[in-house]
């Protein structure tokens, strides 16, 4: 509590989060400790300062500030029940919002807040000087001659305006709650302007002791109430009863503060200045009260637009109109096909002020699929949307089905089971080619919705030939593009679409002999044929490498390296400097992986399994690529000491080393530039191998879904590693190529009329190249043979 006032932030909106009616006062009493921190450090430090010297107290006031502050840390948590604004990755928008500009009463609070602290600082840099110039205080331990008998150490009157916006704090929070509908927002204005008429008014005609001291506490309890509130505001104006909301709270009480940052700084200087300029202190009163009640003037804006909006937006999004839309009656199909038209109605009228970003739009979904007449006709309400899909041409409606959908489907699996099932495959691909420019956010939708889908099931054959040459080319040429997506500058959503694309590839080319037509990976054919005009997927590739941490994600991503760096026509795809970072990338994930950290045995095996692919990975990496060209070696000597240390190292940041490791590890000391003559290394890994028997299979045979065994299934897929070890949807299983056996992969679906692909069949290249320089021997098959 006293540290708050250092960090009050974090504090307050922690503990904003435990309070829903009374998070005003809440709010308010956590900004108590800025008082009470700032009254009591402030005289710590004197006294440290006049015994122990400058210093020593600087350390000591430290050390209690660290301890406070890792006390906190400790023991302060936020309601596990608070809604959270979450995302796959760290983003810009993670902490700044631009979208938070559309709405005036996040500009015009912000606006009061910048206001605030270009005045409210200046009080507290100039008091003591004001208080020592003319002659009610003075300065340090010795009086002046000639000076009042009553005045006053300058020290003091600092102290009691810290002291009193204890009582101010506390106060106006208190009040804010128990006034309903004008709640902190409009105390907040009341106090600005009040703290406003004190410094010009009161402050100003202060020349005695007594005037001075009675300035100082009361201005100091509105002081309080003014510095802290503005969290309390923001809450206000966000509202208390949409949760959806309140998980952007500490987003939006952030990026106050941040614009509130420069005023800060550079308010102290204006005062500064003007002193200098006019030698009165005149100036800073009048300065800091004009600020103030610039600030009041844009908080009474604030709530001119809280007002006004207020009716509109309950409408919308509270308590009002859709709330009584979708508690509506669905006592039968037709009292239910009524709510949904009206539903989708409302949408499409309040879209353009109302459901302009996707965050809005999210809302608008949960609401009904909430409310209890989506709870108890699940089925038909679904298929109705789904309809909707298949059927409908406005693009509102498309956009909010398809919303539905993704949302629905990410709770429940059922719904992409419905899209499979009633063919949508075919219908989100068209959507796809033909919406980029009418809605880019319906596009993202539509590319999520696809993702997903393929995620969770294999596709029929049918489903597959839909996707020909010219959707996956215009797949890559979207990401060459510029991003126009601040939220997604690496094309994140397209490019899942096309990792999940690329397993079900290899989910066909894998299936058992007999079971039917072959396709061809058209993913790997057209990088082959183009790969020099679409290297900025390649780029990006790694740079989501880089930074995914999920199981599933990583094995999506490696299973196309794979095969990039298998396949001739694409050996040299990436330029060399992505290749060192992605040399980068696996060294460091390889050291960190750990496969003996885990609370569950699944978990474990997840790491082991992760770590042989990074191993099948690396080696082709290095041994077909730029990299074995003479003078290419990237980090030669870094590769060779990480081999190393994953077979021969014993300590706690590394599993007991495992039989496939080794191999693996052995495979990539064959390549030609790791070779060192009479390197121990290489006995010591021999002698290694000498130690463990063969075994019929091993762990990682058994979880990646890698390799085939007689039967042509594995007996753990991809599906249950992720699924037990990260605890997310996983992607579908693509199971190892046959050993000795070159797969043949016809070419399916049609050329489109704008994209010319050349018509070399590019499946014998694709298939099965690093088996044939291995005599057929898969580099995903080394479990159980010798090297």
């Amino acid at each position: 509590m006293f540290t708050s006032d250092e960090v009050p932030l974090i504090h307050i909106t922690v503990v904003a989060t435990w309070f829903t009616e009374t998070k005003s006062f809440a709010v308010g009493v956590v900004a108590c400790g800025a008082s009470a921190g700032g009254a009591v450090i402030s005289t710590m430090v004197r006294y440290l300062n006049q015994q122990v010297g400058f210093n020593n107290a600087s350390r000591y006031v430290a050390t209690m500030l660290f301890v406070l502050s890792a006390t906190t840390v400790l023991i302060c948590r936020p309601n596990p029940e608070h809604p959270r604004n979450s995302s796959a990755k760290w983003r810009w928008s993670t902490f700044w919002d631009k979208t938070a500009f559309r709405n005036p009463c996040f500009c015009w609070l912000s606006a009061a807040v910048f206001f605030i602290f270009l005045g409210f600082y200046p009080v507290f840099f100039n008091l003591e000087a004001w208080a020592a110039a003319t002659g009610i205080a003075f300065r340090g331990n010795s009086r002046p001659e000639g000076i009042p008998p009553n005045a006053i150490e300058t020290f003091a009157l600092l102290s009691m305006m810290d002291g009193s916006s204890f009582l101010g704090r506390l106060l106006s929070a208190g009040i804010a709650d128990h006034l309903g509908s004008y709640g902190a927002l409009h105390v907040h204005s009341f106090v600005t302007a009040a703290a406003s008429i004190l410094l010009m008014t009161f402050w100003t005609t202060a020349n005695t002791v007594g005037k001075a001291i009675g300035f100082v506490l009361l201005f100091g309890m509105f002081s309080g109430a003014v510095i802290g509130l503005p969290p309390a505001s923001m809450a206000f104006i966000i509202g208390k009863t949409d949760k959806l909301a309140q998980a952007k709270l500490g987003q939006r009480v952030g990026m106050m503060y941040s614009i509130a940052s420069l005023p800060a700084l550079v308010g102290p200087l204006i005062a500064g200045h003007l002193i200098t300029q006019f030698g009165t202190f005149l100036a800073v009163q009048l300065w800091s009260g004009a600020c103030l009640m610039a600030s009041a003037a844009c908080m009474g804006v604030c709530m001119y637009y809280e007002r006004r909006c207020l009716p509109r937006r309950t409408s919308l999004c509270a308590d009002g109109e859709l709330d009584d839309l979708v508690s509506g009656p669905s006592d039968s199909h037709e009292l239910i096909d009524n709510v949904l038209r009206a539903y989708l109605k409302l949408a499409s009228t309040n879209k353009q002020e109302y459901l302009s970003s996707e965050y809005d739009v999210a809302k608008y979904c949960y609401r009904l699929l909430d409310a209890e007449l989506f709870q108890g006709n699940q089925d038909y309400v679904r298929r109705q949307f789904l309809y909707c899909l298949l059927q409908d041409d406005d693009v509102d409606t498309l956009h909010l089905a398809a919303a539905l959908l993704l949302f629905d489907g990410r709770t429940n699996e059922t719904a992409f089971e419905l899209l499979q099932s009633e063919g949508a495959f075919s219908r989100i691909v068209e959507l796809i080619r033909a919406q980029r420019d009418d809605d880019i956010g319906l596009h993202r939708l539509l590319l999520e919705l696809l993702c997903e889908m393929s995620r969770i099931q294999k596709l029929t054959l049918e489903d597959l030939k839909v996707v020909d040459d010219a959707f996956v080319l215009y797949l890559f040429q979207l990401i060459e593009q510029l991003s126009d997506d601040a939220d997604d500058p690496y094309h994140y959503p397209i490019i899942r679409v096309i990792l999940v694309l690329n397993e079900q590839y290899m989910c066909f080319a894998n299936a058992p002999a007999g079971s039917g037509e072959k396709v061809t990976n058209r993913v790997l054919k057209l990088l082959s044929a183009h790969g020099p005009l679409y290297r900025t997927f390649g780029e990006n590739l790694i740079l989501l490498l880089n930074r995914e941490t999920a199981l599933a994600h990583q094995l999506l991503i490696l299973k196309l390296l794979y095969l990039l760096f298998t396949t001739p026509s694409t050996y040299e795809y990436f330029y060399t400097n992505d290749l060192h970072v992605l040399v980068d990338v696996v060294i460091r994930n390889l050291l960190d992986l750990d496969p003996s950290v885990g609370k569950m045995d699944e978990e474990r095996d997840g790491q082991k399994a992760l770590r042989h692919t990074y191993l099948r990975v690396l080696c082709p990496l290095l041994r077909n690529t730029q990299l074995a060209r003479e003078g290419n070696n990237y980090k030669r000597e870094e590769v060779r000491k990480l081999l190393h240390l994953l077979v021969s190292r014993s300590a706690a940041h590394f599993a007991p080393v495992d039989e496939t490791v080794i191999r693996l590890v052995i495979r990539c000391k064959q390549i030609e530039w790791l070779k060192q003559d009479g390197d121990e290394h290489d006995e010591e890994l021999e002698r290694k191998l000498a130690e463990f028997a063969p075994k019929e299979s091993d762990v990682a045979k058994k979880l990646m879904g890698m390799s085939l065994d007689d039967a042509g299934v594995s007996s753990l897929s991809v599906v249950e590693v992720a699924a037990k070890v990260t605890k997310e949807k996983p992607t579908v299983p693509a199971p190892r190529r046959r050993r000795k056996k070159s797969m043949r992969m016809a070419t399916n679906g049609t050329h489109g009329a704008g994209l010319k692909v050349p018509p070399t069949d590019l499946s014998a290249s694709i298939s099965g190249s690093e088996d044939a320089r291995e005599g057929g021997r898969s580099p995903f098959a080394d479990d159980a043979e010798e090297v």
